[in-house]
């Protein structure tokens, strides 16, 4: 990983820390740290790990919860928790909640011949 990158990551993961009390409803930073880390515990032990990736830093974990929601946590070398939120396109890829789904190439290229058909030719 290039300087640059690694300086990215790391301005992204104090961004993370510094919004990760949207998550709760209180704005003490020790009970939000207290929070975050009985979070990702509970997350690591009952939630299903949609992705995980090691990092220079430590590892970053998708997981999503029996209700669907799709919660992220980086978890440093030294085991401390950051909660951060998914990118909407990552949540869209696991949920299934795309506004729209892509037409096949296919499908578009049958339906500027033959007009849109639904799928049907």
């Amino acid at each position: 990983m290039s300087d640059d990158n690694q300086d990215l990551f790391i301005e992204r993961l104090n961004q993370d820390v510094q919004s990760q009390g949207q998550f709760y409803d209180t704005d003490d930073p020790k009970e939000i740290y207290d929070l975050v880390q009985q979070d990702y515990s509970h997350a690591s032990e009952n939630d299903r790990m949609l992705e995980s990736y090691d990092t220079f830093e430590g590892t970053n974990f998708l997981f999503q919860n029996d209700d669907g929601q799709v919660n992220s946590y980086f978890r440093n070398h030294d085991g401390d928790a950051i909660r951060s939120k998914p990118n909407s396109n990552v949540i869209d890829v696991y949920t299934g909640s795309g506004k729209s789904k892509p037409k096949s190439i296919s499908k578009s290229l049958m339906g500027k011949v033959f007009g849109d058909t639904d799928g049907f030719y």
